[in-house]
């Protein structure tokens, strides 16, 4: 088996034996290997090829999430393009990386923002925002503010350099400020407010520097 990724499509190519499948077996397979692959942040389509070829019994050797029978297109609230914020490799700046991510049935645009920040930039020049083992305990919107509740027993997990840590905040702050209706951010420690988290005053909401 070979796999390839370019501009968000997996490309994967099985031996003769994956194209002995078919009927039921075949679309499992399929299906299997679809949501899958389509887990990894930055894939949105797949590709299935035997040995380099097409299999030209099928209406398409193309497959999407969304297409498999027991995820309804009726789950999907909407795709929205956004922009998250990871810090330059070489330079440390805040960079902008343009993403489109789905929201589904229950989840929040903030709750899919930071599920993506977790996993990482796509980008090789931009390094992850956010430390191994982050964690949010809640995250609400009302009024325009995103309340991001976060446990405060972890805060040894931030940076230890004082930029580093002001770096990490403001990237957060960005990226859940491109959810739409939200216009800025108020960080809790175990859902109070707080004085400061590391060395970041964190008494007050944020509001996104572009």
């Amino acid at each position: 088996m070979a796999c390839q990724v370019s501009a968000g499509a997996a490309w994967v190519d099985f031996s003769s034996a994956y194209g002995q499948l078919s009927g039921m077996e075949l679309t499992i397979a399929d299906y299997c290997v679809t949501l899958s692959l389509s887990q990894i942040v930055g894939i949105y389509s797949v590709r299935i090829t035997v040995n380099g070829t097409e299999l030209i019994y099928r209406d398409s050797n193309i497959f999407l999430a969304g297409d498999v029978l027991m995820t309804s297109q009726d789950d999907v609230v909407q795709n929205l393009s956004l922009r998250l914020y990871f810090p330059d490799r070489e330079t440390g700046e805040l960079t902008a990386e343009e993403r489109l991510l789905t929201v589904y049935e229950g989840e929040s645009q903030a709750e899919v923002i930071l599920s993506a920040l977790k996993a990482g930039p796509e980008s090789e020049s931009l390094s992850p925002l956010l430390p191994t083992g982050f964690a949010v305990l809640t995250v609400r919107t009302e009024g325009g503010i995103c309340y991001l509740n976060l446990p405060k027993g972890d805060q040894y997990l931030m940076p230890e350099d004082e930029t580093e840590q002001q770096r990490m905040v403001q990237g957060l702050v960005n990226s859940l400020c491109s959810a739409r209706g939200v216009r800025q951010i108020q960080l809790l420690l175990d859902g109070e407010v707080a004085s400061s988290l590391g060395s970041v005053d964190i008494s007050q909401p944020f509001s996104p520097i572009r």
